[in-house]
This record gives C-alpha cells, sequence and structure tokens, in this order.
C-alpha cells in the first residue's frame, strides 16, 4: 500500500470505492478547495445521490456557516441559482443534509469519546436512507491520548462493518497553537496514517485550516491556531485577516460566521466539503499532477543595507499545473514566500553571512528541487540606537512594577531592551513593556532602560523613574469560578418536562431556567469585594427583539443538582414556586440581550453586593436563578462544558477587612483611602478618595502595560471625601478600548493603585 507523504501535501484522488477489494483513500485536505475545479454535473450528482447525517458542536460549525455563506457568494458570481443550496431532506433539489441531528451525543469527544458511535447505531438503524456520516471534533484531540485515537478508529471500523453502505468520513481536530511538535499534530498524523493505509475517507480539518489559498506557507508549524493566528520569528499575525485584506470581498471570499475564526477558514471548509460530496458521489477529481516543477535558476542574493537582503531568480516553469509560488530557504530553514520573482529578506544581522536557496511551488503542491544557493553578507553596524523616551512605573501589586516606554530608533532596528533597576540590570524583552515580579512590598525602586540594536550596540540610559510598591493589604486579588463539582453546580430546569433532571447536560438549545450556585472559598470570608462580575457564554441566539432581558434571582433554599426539576429541589422537596425558590421582590441584576451574540459570552452582569453579603454571612450562598421570558432565545453552556466557554463568576476582592469606604472617624496609619465603582464599568466609572489632610492629589491612569492614558486630577484637595469620575477617555478625549486599566493616586508620602475594568 503506498504511502501518501503529507511534507509534499500530496492530495489522493482515487476512486472512492473498489468492489470486492481494499477501497483507496479519500483525503480532502487544503489542496481539495478550489471549488472551481468541481464540474457541475458533479454537484449535481452529489445532490441526487447522499443523504448526509453530519454532529458537530461549535468548531464543526464552520462547515456549515460555510456552506450557508457559499448558496448566496456562487449565486452572485453568476453560477445557477442555489447551485450550491441545502437542508435536511433535499426538498427542492437541494442537498439532503442533516445538521446535528443525533440524539446522545454532540461530537466526537463530548459528552465523552464513545456515545457518539451508540448515538450513530441507533440513527442509522432509525434512518436507512442515510448513505453519508461525518462527525467532528470540538478541541478533543488536543488532549487524547494514542489509546484515545485508537479506540475512535476501532468504533468508525466496527460501524463501518455493521453499516457497509453508509459511508463514514473520518476527522482531524483543529489546530490549537502546538505546532508541529505538539500533542495535537502527533495524533492528527495517527489519524491521517489510517486512513490512507486502510483507504478511508478523511476530511483533514487542521490541514484546511493550515494554509490559505495561495498555499505556499504551512502554517500549523509556525504555531497556527484555529483563529488562523500564527508566529514566525517572534511576529504575531493573522494569515486569513491578512489574505482577506489583500483581496475583495464578495469576489475573492465571503462572510460568514465562522465560529472561533475567521471568515476565510468558513469559506475553505465548505469548499472542501463540496470537493468531499463530489468525491463521494462518484467524482475521480481533476487530473492530478504528479510532476514538480523546474528548480528556479539564476539566483543572485546583495545586501541592501544593514538588515535587509534582496533576491531575485529566473521564472519557473510547470507544464501541468503551472507556478504558483515560490519559497525562500535562509540557511537551510524557510524564511518566507512570494508569487514573484523577487524577495526582500528583511531584519538580518549586521555584519552576518547568509545562504540561500530557492524552490518553486506547482498548482498541485508539489514543489521543486532547491535553486543553486546564493550567499550575501550585510554590513557591520557600529550605531547605536536613541534612548528611549517616556518612561513610566507603575506598581501593580505589593510584588510588582509595570513599566512601558517608547519605541527606540535605529538605522538597522532595536533587537532588546535591558532594564535596570536601581544600576543592576535585571532583564531584557523586545517588547516596549515590562514587569518586574519579585519586589519587596511598600518599597521604592528606581527604573532605567536602554535599547541595543543587533551589532550590540547599547543607547544611552533613559531618565530614571521610580515607583513603590504597594501595601499588600491593599493590593486587588481576583480570583474565577468555573470549574465543574469544585466550584460550580448548575443544571436547566424546563417547564415542559417538570420532572426531567438535566444537571449533567453541558448546553441546551434556548434556556427557560437556569440553576447555577458556586462555592466560594472560605479564603474570602470578611475580606472586601471589590467587584463580582456574571459571565454567561452564549452559544445560540434566535428572535432577537430589543430591550428584551435575562433576569438573575437570589435563591433561597437548597437544591440538588442531580435531582433538581422545574417541580422539586430534590427527590422530596417541592418548589414553593415552580422553577425556584427566589426572591421574588426583585431581580439581582437584568441582563440586557445583545444582538447577534453567537459562541460568545455576554458583557458581565455586577452581582457586587449579592457575593459581598454572602462572603460576610448576611444572606444564605443558594445560588442563582436565570429567567428568560422574553421573546429573544438562546442556548448557555453550562460548567460541564469546556474551560473558557462556560458560565463563571469573576471575584475581586482585597485582604484589607475594615472598610475602605467613606469614613468620618480618624483613620490609623492611613492619609489615603480609595476605590472604585462599578468596577467593571460602562461607560463611567467612580473613583472615591479619602484624604485624611490637606495635600496636593494627582490621580494618573495606565492602560494594562502601564502607558499613561489620561492625568484624571492634579490639584490641592481639603481633608474629606472627594468623588471624580472617569468617561473612559485618554487625554485627547478618544474613547479608550476595552481592557483592564489602573488608577494611581500619588499624594504627601503615600501612592494608592486600584485596577479597574472597562466593558463595551
Amino acid at each position: 500500500m503506498k504511502k501518501y507523504s503529507y511534507a509534499v501535501l500530496c492530495m489522493v484522488l482515487c476512486t472512492a470505492w473498489i468492489s470486492g477489494g481494499l477501497a483507496q483513500p479519500v483525503i480532502v485536505n487544503h489542496l481539495s478547495t478550489d471549488i472551481t475545479a468541481i464540474p457541475e454535473s458533479a454537484i449535481l450528482q452529489a445532490k441526487a445521490s447522499l443523504h448526509i447525517a453530519y454532529g458537530h458542536t461549535s468548531h464543526g460549525s464552520q462547515l456549515v456557516s460555510g456552506m450557508n455563506g457559499l448558496v448566496g457568494f456562487m449565486n452572485g458570481l453568476g453560477y445557477p441559482h442555489n447551485l450550491y443550496g441545502f437542508n435536511a431532506g433535499g426538498s427542492n433539489g437541494a442537498l439532503d443534509f442533516r445538521d446535528t441531528p443525533f440524539s446522545g451525543a454532540e461530537d466526537l469527544g463530548n459528552p465523552d469519546r464513545t456515545s457518539w458511535a451508540t448515538a450513530t447505531r441507533n440513527y442509522l438503524n432509525t434512518h436507512p436512507a442515510v448513505n453519508v456520516i461525518i462527525w467532528s471534533w470540538c478541541g478533543q484531540v488536543s488532549g487524547a491520548s494514542e489509546a484515545n485515537i485508537n479506540t475512535y478508529l476501532s468504533l468508525m471500523t466496527a460501524l463501518e462493518q455493521d453499516f457497509p453502505s453508509v459511508r463514514f468520513v473520518y476527522m482531524t481536530g483543529h489546530l490549537d497553537g502546538s505546532g508541529a511538535e505538539g500533542s495535537l499534530n502527533i495524533r492528527n498524523e495517527q489519524i491521517r496514517n489510517y486512513c490512507t493505509d486502510h483507504g478511508k475517507v478523511l476530511y483533514d480539518f487542521a490541514d484546511i485550516e493550515s494554509y490559505d489559498p495561495d498555499g505556499l506557507v504551512n502554517y500549523m508549524p509556525l504555531y497556527a491556531n484555529d483563529n488562523c493566528d500564527y508566529e514566525n520569528n517572534g511576529e504575531y499575525r493573522n494569515w486569513a485577516e491578512d489574505w482577506q485584506a489583500a483581496h475583495i470581498q464578495g469576489t475573492d471570499w465571503y462572510d460568514c460566521d465562522a465560529a472561533h475564526s475567521q471568515a476565510l477558514n468558513g469559506n475553505r471548509k465548505a469548499y472542501a466539503a463540496w470537493w468531499l460530496w463530489a468525491r463521494l458521489a462518484g467524482w475521480a477529481g481533476p487530473v492530478q499532477d504528479d510532476t514538480a516543477p523546474a528548480a528556479p535558476q539564476n539566483l543572485t542574493a546583495a545586501p541592501v543595507n544593514e538588515t535587509e537582503v534582496g533576491l531575485s531568480w529566473s521564472a519557473s516553469s510547470d507544464a501541468e499545473s503551472g507556478i504558483a509560488g515560490y519559497r525562500i530557504y535562509r540557511d537551510g530553514v524557510f524564511a518566507g514566500y512570494t508569487v514573484n520573482t523577487t524577495y526582500a529578506d528583511e531584519d538580518l544581522v549586521p555584519g552576518s553571512s547568509y545562504t540561500y536557496t530557492v524552490s518553486a511551488v506547482n498548482g498541485a503542491g508539489l514543489e521543486s528541487d532547491p535553486s543553486p544557493a546564493a550567499q550575501a553578507d550585510t554590513p557591520s553596524d557600529n550605531e547605536a540606537p536613541d534612548s528611549p523616551g517616556n518612561l513610566t512605573a507603575v506598581p501593580s501589586s505589593s510584588s510588582a512594577v509595570n513599566l512601558a516606554w517608547d519605541a527606540a530608533a535605529d538605522n538597522s532596528g532595536v533587537t532588546e531592551y535591558r532594564i535596570y533597576r536601581d544600576g543592576e540590570l535585571i532583564g531584557t524583552t523586545d517588547a516596549t513593556h515590562y514587569s518586574d515580579t519579585g519586589l519587596l512590598p511598600e518599597t521604592a525602586y528606581v527604573y532605567r532602560i536602554s535599547a541595543a540594536d543587533a551589532a550590540g550596540n547599547e543607547s544611552a540610559l533613559s531618565d530614571p523613574v521610580s515607583a513603590v510598591t504597594l501595601d499588600a493589604s491593599l493590593v486587588p486579588q481576583t480570583i474565577r469560578l468555573e470549574k465543574t463539582d469544585t466550584e460550580v453546580t448548575d443544571s436547566f430546569i424546563y417547564a415542559y418536562e417538570p420532572d426531567t433532571n438535566f444537571g449533567e447536560e453541558p448546553y441546551m438549545g434556548a434556556i427557560d431556567r437556569f440553576l447555577v450556585r458556586f462555592q466560594l472559598p472560605a479564603s474570602l470570608n470578611n475580606k472586601q469585594i471589590l467587584s463580582a462580575s456574571l459571565g454567561f457564554y452564549v452559544w445560540n441566539q434566535s428572535d432577537f427583539q430589543p430591550e428584551n432581558y435575562m433576569d438573575v434571582y437570589a435563591l433561597q433554599n437548597e437544591w440538588t443538582e442531580s435531582a433538581v426539576t422545574w417541580n422539586r429541589r430534590t427527590e422530596s422537596d417541592l418548589w414553593n414556586t415552580p422553577g425556584g425558590d427566589y426572591d421574588a421582590s426583585g431581580p439581582v441584576v437584568r441582563i440586557l440581550h445583545v444582538q447577534g451574540v453567537d459562541h460568545a459570552f455576554y458583557p458581565e452582569a455586577d452581582i457586587t453586593a449579592l457575593v459581598q453579603s454572602w462572603v460576610d454571612g448576611t444572606a444564605g450562598n443558594y445560588g442563582l436563578l436565570v429567567m428568560n421570558d422574553c421573546a429573544t432565545g438562546i442556548g448557555l453552556k453550562a460548567s460541564e462544558y469546556g474551560e473558557g466557554t462556560r458560565t463563571y463568576l469573576r471575584i475581586t476582592y482585597t485582604d484589607k477587612t475594615e472598610t475602605s469606604c467613606l469614613c468620618t472617624a480618624p483613620l490609623p496609619e492611613r492619609t489615603m483611602l480609595a476605590f472604585n465603582y462599578p468596577n467593571p464599568f460602562n461607560p463611567e466609572t467612580r473613583i472615591e478618595l479619602f484624604i485624611e489632610k490637606r495635600d496636593r492629589i494627582r490621580i494618573d491612569l495606565y492602560n494594562s502595560i502601564g502607558q499613561r492614558v489620561r492625568m484624571l486630577m492634579d490639584q490641592s484637595c481639603e481633608p474629606g471625601t472627594h468623588s471624580i469620575m472617569w468617561n473612559g477617555t485618554d487625554d485627547s478625549g478618544a474613547q479608550v478600548p476595552s481592557g483592564l486599566y489602573f488608577y494611581r493616586i500619588s499624594g504627601g508620602n503615600r501612592i494608592l493603585t486600584g485596577k479597574m475594568q472597562l466593558l463595551k
């Protein structure tokens, strides 16, 4: 059996099914994304002969979102009207595509790694017309072991044996940024090798999102993730956003709601899906090009300046599929690509020698031999950079100071900044910010910064700045409660199934009532709660109407997750009110529905006062009841779902147990006290400041990397309480973006710093 090499990215396009023998593999990957290569007859044949059932959650929905957008896109390009149409049942000449029709499993790893197989059997036994089954992963390959993947492969094989008339499509897991050596790629290779060795059908989800339409760069080894972000030589970019920006929307690509990703990724998933349907319906694929192009010739390399080399070469040729572009290698390592016959290699080290080769890539993804090598030497650099300017130092805790400064200029570019604390070099960074940690509380430090280039030339030191770390008892601390069992218990309850327990469900299509209780750690007892914010992850929204709200009430009795239903808290106890014993005098908070939210969090809801009463013991923590009695429907994800996409409670507090508020009695050993509310805020927050004696007070606001955005106050103040509003603007009056901000209040010999979060 021939091994199909992913190193040369060779697509296997063989007959889909060979009677009486081992099937040839059908591998659909990034080379299967030319929608124009699929003849109309193959599309029509797929629509006439296939009955597809597809199980997936959010990542797998990229394929469906892309197919939805493709219909109108191709209509707009002049293709036959609704040629790419689909629906459940295949009515009106559409493809019969049944989206998430299974019961008992959500995807290949949810609720576990085997339930999908049982759900498939049950569905096929009651829907004999279905002849294609496809399931996707939603992140579970990243944490899979070899044995886990073998279980998946074995279950698929058993289904194939038991349902020989059905085509089962295998799938790889989506990218997670772990690169070529990461566990995800190793497990994906396990799936790929099995499919090529055993003649299976593979929709290579990860490979499709590893390439842009030009196909010249494999972004997976560059630590690409599912959002299309990648890293190359310290530079962070997004290949889909870059390609979209350089091409015409509506002509070269179309907008679609690709969950967790970019529109272009959804486009390519849809193109590959129709390639798959056409292949399964009997299309043999385009004529295959098995011959690599000729190697480029006449490569020259010449230095342009201390950090740049210019390359040029003669064009290559390929008689079968043409030249798609060229790959550039520096000292044997991939350095870049171009569709032209010239290339500028930048950000090099002055006074260094480099050796280059170039290869050509044809339309089938085959790469030529390398060109003859060419060498270039960059000139030496003896000029030091300018000194960094506008250094700021902002204490962020009792043991850390955040530094920020303006970028320094240099003829060949700054490669690093050197950080000096009290005259001693303590670290380096290539960014224009740095966090100095491990410091002593309430201690003064002096900082200076220098810039250095690749040749080792160092600038003069910046002007010194000082900072005093905070009093440990005043430092805000933040925890996020979201883990199932240990931190959160929750359950959906429904009036239409009043005696059914939904405590183990990770999410539901639309909420009626949702119960959630957060287990507060004992370390919060009697602490001052600065902010407590609820976050709900919305994976589905329908029938949006303006001015619709979810209402959140405080529950008043104990309940058990595994037993609670609409009618009962436990097996024996009835609710006083169906759906929950709650404080009906009014909701704790109302959450305004936001139009268009899908697979994202709603803006956080402030329940600070309630959480403060829980930690003080003045109210019992029985949890919350979420009601959605309005026209706008939403689906929420519960604690049983994956981390980062489920309900949470974020609490910011301070260890200081005395009240930091508007006090009239003298405050011993305190010249200033301050806090801000609301926090988080939108559009404005109020900083409450108490000073014990007349003093000149200055308030500066900084972003999360220590850059000053606004001087809010600088004036003499009388003793007592002062209230200062901030409306989220900088010194120029422009609105600042959402994020974490710090206020720094200085007066006399005291400095106070606090955190606040702007949400938009």
